[in-house]
This record gives C-alpha cells, structure tokens and sequence, in this order.
C-alpha cells in the first residue's frame, strides 16, 4: 500500500501558456493540490528565454500565500504590445523556495509562448499577404525590400551596426578623393617646372611636397583595412542570415498540419539554407549599394569641379542606367521564376532519394532513380540558360558606358589640352575618372540586379512566414481547459475528500473526457463523424481497438493534441501532461543519452535511465550507454544487476530553448568561437555512431525508454508491441503496468503519492493485451464513432458489431444471389 502523502503540492495548472501579445495582464493559474489545510507559500518569478524581460514582457517576482482550503492563485503577467513582426517567442515562470508545502515536480516550471498577430515583414500589405501567395507576387518589388529592411533594422544590435557601416563605408571614397586631389595636384603643382607653380606649394620644397603626398596616400590605408577587418567581424550578413534561419525554423515548428502539407521538408529546407542566405546577402547589398553610390556622387562632384563642361555627360550616365534598369529588372525577374521551381524540384527529389535510399535499393531501382534526376537537372539546365542569357547582356550595358564615354572624352577634348587650354593632370585625371565612373556604375547595376533577384526569395519567405500555425488553436484550447479545471476543482470542493491511503487528491478525480468530437483528412470523408461522449478516469489503462485501417491511429493522435477536431471537445485536466508514441521508431541524430533524455534535456539523473533500461531488457544499449561521453558524469554506468532506488535525488528539467531573438551576441576572439564550434560539431557527429550498430527492434524499445523517462501523466502508445513476439510483448506490457502503478518507472514508491495517477491509451495487438485494460473503447469504421465495450463484446478481429453484422448481411446477399444464379442455370 501507498505511504501517505503528508504535505501539499505547489505547481502551475499548465506546462505551457500561450499569450497574444497585448493580452495584459496575462493570467497563469498555480493550483494546491492536497488536502488544502493550513496556510503554505511559495515564491515566483520570470525568468528570459527567447523573450526578454522589459521589451516582450514586464518581469515579475513575489510571494504567492494559499490559506486553509485555498487550492488555487493567479500570477499576474504584462505582455507588450507592438506594431513590429516577430517570432513566436517565450519566456518561462519559476517557483522557488516552498514552504510548507513541496513544489510539483514538473510543473514548477511554466513556459509562456507569446504570439505576434503581426505580419512578416511589417502589416503595411496586410491585405495582400493574406489573399496568399498570389497576391504577395503584386507587391512591388522595392517596397517589400523596404519592409524587410525596416524589420532587418530593428534586431538587437543590427541598427547600430547598420548605421556604423554607413558611415564608414564612406571612409573608402574619401580616400579616393583624396587620391584624385592628390594625383592632379601632383602632376599640376609638384612636378611641374616653371616659377608660375611655385605660389600653389604648401611647402617650398617640392621634393618635400612629394613625400607628404606619399605619406598622406599610405596612412590612410591602415584605417581602411582595419574598418575592412572590424565589417567582417560585427557579420551583418550573417546575423541577419541568423535571425531568418531560426525564426523561420521556429515558424514551421508550430505550422498547423494543413500548412506543413503546402511546404515540404525539401522545400523548407531550400528556404532556410538558401533564400534566407538570398535575402539576409540582399540587406548587406543595400549596405554596399551606399557605399557605391556615394562613390559615383563624390567622382561626379570632382568631375564637374575639375571640368563643368562635362555636366550634361555625368547627368546622361546615370540616367542611361536607371532607365535600363526598369527596362531589364522586370525581365531578369521573369526568366528567374522559370528556373527557380525546378532548382527546388532538384532539391527535393535529391532529399528523398537519400531519405528512401532503402526502398530504392530493396527494389533495384538504382538506374531508374539516377535516370530521373538526369532529366529534372537537364530539365533545370535548360531552363537556366535564358536567366544566363539575360543576366549576360545586363551585366554587359555598363561595360560599354566607360569605353564609349572616355573614347568620346578623347576625342572631344585632345585638341584643348594641345592648344593648352585645358592641363595634362586634368585631362589623365578626368579619363581614370570616366573609368571609375563606369566602373562604378557597373557595380551599382550589379547590386540592383542581385537585389532584385532577391526579391523572389523574399516573397517566398513571406508567404512561408504568414501561414496559419496551431499556436492559436492551441492558446483558445488553454484556456477553454482551464476554465473546466477550474470549474471542475470548484465542484471537487464540495466532495468528501478521498482516504490518504488511497494515494489519490480530490483533482486526480477529474476525467478525460471527450464530446461530439469529430474528424476527417478530407471535409469530404469523415474518418469520425460524431464521438458523442467519452470518459476515462485518471489512473486508467485505456485499449483502443478496431480492425485495420479503422483510425486507430488518428484517434489517439487526437487524445495527444497532435491532431485538431473538426468539431467537439477534448478535455484533459490543464496540470497533465500527454505524449504520443508513434509505432514507427523516430531517432534523432545525436548520442544516445541525448536520444533518451529528449523528453527532459537537462536530465542528469543517470540511475533511473540506466535501472529503465535494464527493466526494458536492453543489455546491448547499456553498453553503448557507457561509451557515450554525454552523459553527465555523476554516476558510473554499471549493467549488474539492477538494485530498487529508494533516494529520491534526482533532477529533472524541462526543455531549455536558447534565445533566437533579443540577445546581443558579445564579440570576441571568433577565430577561437569557430574552433570550439567545429570541435563540438565533430564530437557529435562522433557521438552518432552508435545508431548504425543498432537493430530495428533496439530502436523501438530506446522509443518506448524515452517516454518512461519523460514519465508524462497520460502516455498514448500507438501499436507497442507490433515489432515484437509474444513473449516481448508480455514482457514489455508488464513493464508499462508497473510504470503504470508506480506513476514513473523505477521512481521511488515512498514517493508515488506525490505524483500524479499514469494514464495510458494503447492500441493492442491481441486480445490478451487487450484483456489487461481497465477499459476498452471500440472504434466503429462502420458508423465512425468510439464507444465504451466490456470485455465479453470484443473479438479476435476487433471488429465492432456493426461490421459484423453488416458482413453477415452481405454474405446473406451474396449467398442469395448465387442461388439465384444457380437456379437460372438450372
């Protein structure tokens, strides 16, 4: 029998809330659970994570005081308003030094998700970035890039980069000004003989004059490099890589399922690795464009200084190139959205060659593969050539601006320096300029074109940016669940509380219940059409049975969250945490301790990892165990026999996110960042060996320890058992009971009574297994609903009545007809 449970718990009514920036104050429930007597305290605070205290949200510390018979408190949170897009980001609520009272295991921990209802890059077109991805294609050019580059602007620490790197960018065409005045008075004044020059020397010496010019021309040098060397250090571009590649990965983390079903894997692989690259290169070509600009302002200015006459040629330079440019942008735009669709299709079938390399290989279809991407990448190929051709001929019109303008030059003004008129110095010094000029020009038409090519993986990110996302269903879901905790611990209160023997809290009465839930892939074919009323109590194995094919699956994706309703109501009490397994095994490409401890990162706990494994009969991965350098080494990894734990020392996490948004990264010796950076890549690609040596029955147990070590209150297994023979199978059904009675697996049971009861939803492989439930629920394909069954209405086949007694009437029929056909035959 379960010992007592002697004090009270303290903990959060959710492990994640979810808050619409301006819900201010945002309320986040922290409940009492026990026998609510005498008076119990406990500290809370905020605590950063991704989101930042004073700019996301208003941070908060105090003292929460529960009275006798007072089983729930409010933490009251600002959330800031804005105008500007961001990503999805969090911060997290902590509970600290209790007294009277212990803090809930898990749940002294809160994560808030606050969510933005602004648009990427800005709200300004609204309206056409939620007609969808047509619409996003009218925008105009320039003006999204604006948007975007509004938005780049405001990154922490991108602005004062920005406007650094502005301004000294522009230490370089001082420089070159510098150099021109330089040249031409060098070869006007200094190094011209005659008396008539002596007045314009600043110094009477002219061999002195040189030196200084000399010395004036190098010094400057070493500030250019050193600015050169401090721009690739603050990485503008990279930052701003950065910030697109996580915030757009964090995106479709919490994409709904219809919206994962427009972008594939592939395709969102093309656009965090290479159009985020495109348009984060886009922001530090703007940065570049300024620079060049002020270039071919500051030469034209020396121009017309040096020569007025050339005025009406320095004002048809610019404007050749700018009508050009609205001439050709257009039609670069147009030949590159012909390629671009199929360097995707490139992508992606490469992504699921390697992905299926088994299939192909199982089914000798090698050639046949190889065949097909011959003719997506000649298919590719082809279409690249009219982007080629295009590009060719733009990049060619400023090439011919400078020969055409400097011959002319020539041609026009020799005959003035011969008659004297106009000075050598000048007349060298205006043709380098016409060079430069041209040159220039050159450079600035090139950075207008990248930019503009640009702009279509700007509008792809836009639209990848701005598709729906579960995070508000989820938030209206909080908070209908809390609002039926709560009504539902008001009713509780009024009950006669339990026996403490019995190991269960007046909360633990609440059930799981589901209503008029019904759900379908297509509106068209229902899987569900209405599940009328369902129940089960906390504490409860659960065998969900039905034939093949009749939803299983999707039913108890349901339960988990993982998938939506059409309509009716799912509700799990707001303190319960759930987790699906999936039947297929699921490995991350990370060590072995890492696989195990997803569920809970900051686990260190390595003895009751190790005693799981051992109840899982997992000798081989044991001994993987103990050559894995992750594991904290606070415990030696032994496989003797396992010994019953009676500590209960033992430090269990919730996942930790790093910020991706909001901190300023600190400066400092790179080249060492980058070495411990491929050091530590090296050792986890080292560390993932381990999974080749593996088998495929290994990788489903290593699934089912990683959610016992996670220890949720509701574990739904979709078919546990399916890769197993009997005698596993038992085996591994037992261990899940005892999981199931000890409310976490090889936890202490001094200590059961402080966590929750363990439900457990399954789908069962026989009717023994089935047979070892507290209940079973029946998914009827025939009339798409679940019930509630007894025992004595289950079958081998897990048929429900209904297609039983459907089938009897279709063989009555068919019997019946073949008799007719007899008889006519006769």
């Amino acid at each position: 029998m379960a010992a007592a449970l002697h004090r009270d718990i303290v903990q959060f009514s959710f492990p994640i809330v979810y808050a619409m920036e301006g819900d201010s104050p945002l309320t986040v429930d922290v409940m009492r659970l026990g026998s609510l007597k005498g008076q119990v305290k406990v500290e809370y605070f905020t605590e950063d994570a991704s989101a930042k205290a004073g700019i996301e949200y208003e941070e908060i510390a105090g003292e929460l005081v529960f009275e006798d018979g007072e089983d729930l408190k409010t933490v009251e949170v600002t959330i800031f308003d804005d105008d500007r897009w961001a990503p999805t980001m969090e911060f997290k609520l902590r509970l600290r030094n209790a007294d009277g009272c212990d803090m809930g295991k898990y749940l002294h921990i809160c994560r808030v998700q606050r969510l933005d209802d602004d648009l990427f890059p800005s709200n300004t077109y609204r309206e056409e970035i939620e007609q969808g991805e047509e619409a996003i294609n009218s925008i105009s050019a320039f003006k999204l890039f604006r948007e975007y580059f509004q938005l780049n602007a405001q990154i922490p620490g991108m602005a004062w980069r920005t406007y650094v790197t502005l301004i000294l960018d522009q230490v370089k065409n001082l420089y070159l000004l510098l150099s021109l005045v330089s040249r031409t008075y060098l070869v006007n004044v200094v190094l011209a003989d005659g008396k008539e020059t002596e007045d314009e020397l600043f110094i009477p010496d002219r061999k002195i004059c040189a030196i200084i010019i000399g010395v004036a021309l190098i010094v400057p040098m070493l500030l250019i490099h050193y600015w050169d060397y401090k721009r690739v250090t603050m990485d503008i571009v990279g930052r701003s890589k950065t910030f697109l590649q996580t915030t757009l990965l964090r995106k479709y983390l919490n994409y709904s399922e219809s919206s994962r079903q427009i972008v594939s894997p592939a395709h969102m692989q093309v656009a965090i690795t290479q159009e985020a690259t495109d348009v984060a290169q886009g922001y530090g070509e703007v940065l570049n464009l300024a620079q060049s600009c002020g270039r071919v302002f500051l030469l034209m200015g020396f121009t017309l200084w040096q020569s007025p006459s050339t005025a009406p040629v320095m004002a048809i330079l610019p404007a050749l190139m700018l009508v050009f440019i609205w001439c050709r942008s257009a039609k670069l735009s147009e030949v590159s959205q012909l390629a671009a669709p199929l360097r995707k299709t490139v992508v992606a079938f490469v992504s699921e060659t390697c992905d299926k390399f088994n299939l192909i290989a199982e089914y000798e279809q090698r050639s046949q593969m190889n065949e097909i991407f011959e003719a997506k990448t000649e298919a590719t190929r082809v279409a690249e050539i009219p982007e080629n051709q295009v590009q060719i001929n733009n990049d060619y019109f400023p090439k011919w601006l400078g020969p055409v303008f400097a011959g002319g030059y020539i041609a026009l003004c020799s005959e003035a320096v011969l008659d004297g008129s106009l000075s050598m110095g000048v007349f060298l010094a205006m043709i380098s300029v016409f060079g430069e000029v041209s040159g220039d020009f050159e450079g600035i038409f090139c950075l207008l074109m990248s930019i503009n090519t640009k702009i279509d993986s700007l509008r792809t990110l836009t639209y990848y940016y701005n598709l729906p996302t579960d995070s508000p269903y989820f938030r209206e879901l909080t908070l209908r669940r809390k609002q039926t905790t709560e009504e539902e611990m008001e009713k509780l209160k009024v009950q006669p509380p339990l026996d403490p023997k019995s190991g269960k809290l007046r909360q633990d009465r609440m059930c799981i219940i589901m209503e008029g839930v019904s759900f379908g892939y297509l509106p068209s074919k229902m899987l569900f059409s209405e599940i009328k009323s369902l129940s089960a109590e906390q504490g409860q194995i659960i065998a969900v049975v039905g034939p093949h094919g009749s939803g299983k699956n999707t039913f108890l994706r349901i339960i988990a969250d993982r998938l939506n309703p059409e309509t009716g109501y799912l509700f799990i009490p707001s303190h319960l945490r759930s987790l699906f397994v999936s039947g297929q095994p699921i490995m991350l490409n990370a060590s072995l301790w890492k696989n195990l401890t997803y569920g809970v990162p900051e686990m260190k706990d390595t003895e009751t990892v190790v005693s799981i494994l051992k109840e899982l009969s997992m000798e081989s991965i044991l001994e993987l165990l103990k050559k894995d350098t992750t594991v904290p080494k606070q415990t030696e990894v032994s496989i003797a026999p396992s010994v019953p734990t009676t500590a209960d020392s033992r430090t269990l996490g919730v996942t930790s996110y790093a910020p991706l948004l909001g901190e300023e990264p600190h400066d400092g010796d790179e080249e060492a960042q980058g070495a411990r950076h491929v050091a530590n890549e090296a050792e986890e690609v080292q560390s993932q060996q381990w999974l080749t040596t593996i088998t495929y029955s290994e990788r489903v147990k290593i699934c089912l320890a990683r959610a016992l070590i996670m220890n949720p209150e509701i574990l739904i297994l979709y078919r546990p058992f399916h890769h197993f023979d009997a005698s596993t199978s038992t085996h591994l059904l037992q261990v899940i009971k005892k999981h199931h009675s000890n409310r976490g697996l090889c936890l202490p049971t001094e200590s059961a009574n402080a966590r929750r009861p363990r439900s457990i939803f399954f789908s069962p492989e026989t009717l023994d297994q089935a047979a070892e439930a507290d209940v079973l629920w029946q998914i009827d394909h025939i009339q798409r609903t679940v019930f509630k069954i007894g025992l004595e209405e289950l079958n081998a086949s897990f048929m429900p009545e209904s297609a039983i007694q459907l089938g009897g009437q279709q063989k009555a029929a068919l019997m019946e007809r073949t008799s007719k056909g007899t008889a006519t035959k006769s």
